[in-house]
């Protein structure tokens, strides 16, 4: 493994690196991924991508950028993320239009509300439950959907 010297071994993967740093606006390799989700939650398999570890993911040809699609001000835009997340519920659903189904969506607990919104637009229901597990501002959850049927 090969570090450039300023990634050294020293350099802490965390959200300043990643948001404001050098990082910002470059492709993350999967070490770096890999060294944020241990750096930042104790993880290197941490950042997980519709169930996948990095390491599947970034063999399926997913790359991210330090930034990816969370904005510290405006939240996570539920549009910018890579696929889409507006766009994969959009495909599924126009796929499978006489399926029940049902939506599971990791989100972070600042989300853009035109994204979320446009989202709920698509799904015949939601229910939004973020988890209150670290400290405000780092916190995940999840967002259930459904088309074709009501809870």
């Amino acid at each position: 493994m090969t570090l450039r010297p300023e990634f050294s071994q020293q350099t802490v993967h965390d959200r300043a690196l990643m948001l404001h740093g050098p990082k910002r606006n470059e492709v993350l390799t999967l070490e770096e991924v890999q060294r944020y989700g241990s750096d930042s939650f104790a993880d290197p398999d941490y950042v997980r991508l519709y169930g996948m570890t990095p390491a599947q993911w970034y063999a399926r040809g997913v790359r991210l950028l330090g930034r990816t699609a969370l904005d510290e001000d405006k939240g996570l835009d539920l549009r910018r993320t890579e696929p889409p997340i507006t766009e994969i519920v959009a495909h599924v659903a126009e796929t499978c239009p006489d399926q029940k189904l049902m939506f599971a969506i990791q989100v972070y607990e600042k989300l853009e509300p035109d994204s979320l919104n446009e989202l709920k637009a698509q799904l015949d229901w939601s229910h939004l439950k973020i988890y209150d597990l670290n400290i405000a501002g780092r916190n995940h959850g999840i967002l259930l959907g459904g088309n074709g049927w009501t809870p």
